[in-house]
C-alpha cells in the first residue's frame, strides 16, 4: 500500500463509516422486506395481522382469533391425544414385535402371521386414523423381512387395518 493510498484512509472517519453501513443495511433490510413479506407487513401496518412474539416459548401476546375460538381447539387437550397415541403406538409396536419375532420359532404360515398381526392392529383403532400408520407399516414389512415370518408390500399391510 502506498503513502496516497494510506491518506485516502485517514479521510474517511469512524462515524461516517458507521452511517455509511448502517444506510446500507437499512436499505437492505427494507428491499427484503418489500420483496419477500410484502403481504405480512401490510398486515401488519394496516393492524388487521398483530405481531406474535414469543419469550421462552410462552406467547405473549395470543393472536386476534384466539378469543374466538372454541373449547374444543384446545393445546392442551391436543397435546393429551398425541401422547396417548404414542402410548399406544409404542404398546402396538413391542406386541407387533413379539408376534412377528415369535411366527419363525412357531413355524407359522403367512396367513397365520397375517391374522395374528390383523388381531393385534384391531386392538388399537386409534392408530387405525393416525398419521403413525404408515409408520407402522414399513415396521410390520421390515420386521417381517428381518424375522423371515411372511413377505408383505406396505399396500397389503395397510389392508390389514
Amino acid at each position: 500500500m502506498n503513502l496516497k493510498q494510506k491518506c485516502m484512509f485517514n479521510q474517511i472517519s469512524w462515524q461516517n463509516y458507521f452511517i455509511v453501513v448502517a444506510i446500507t443495511i437499512t436499505i437492505y433490510y427494507l428491499y427484503v422486506g418489500i420483496r419477500y413479506y410484502s403481504k405480512e407487513l401490510t398486515g401488519i401496518f394496516s393492524g388487521t395481522t398483530r405481531l406474535k412474539l414469543k419469550s421462552k416459548g410462552v406467547e405473549v401476546e395470543r393472536p386476534p382469533y384466539a378469543e374466538e375460538q372454541p373449547e374444543a381447539f384446545n393445546d392442551d387437550e391436543d397435546d393429551e391425544m398425541l401422547d396417548d397415541e404414542f402410548i399406544q403406538s409404542e404398546q402396538l409396536v413391542g406386541r407387533l414385535k413379539n408376534v412377528i419375532s415369535a411366527a419363525p420359532k412357531e413355524s407359522l404360515q403367512p396367513d397365520e402371521v397375517e391374522n395374528r398381526i390383523r388381531t393385534v392392529l384391531n386392538d388399537f383403532p386409534a392408530i387405525k386414523d393416525s398419521v403413525l400408520r404408515s409408520s407402522v407399516n414399513e415396521l410390520i414389512v421390515s420386521e417381517c423381512e428381518k424375522y423371515g415370518a411372511a413377505d408383505f408390500a406396505e399396500d397389503e399391510v395397510d389392508l390389514m387395518w
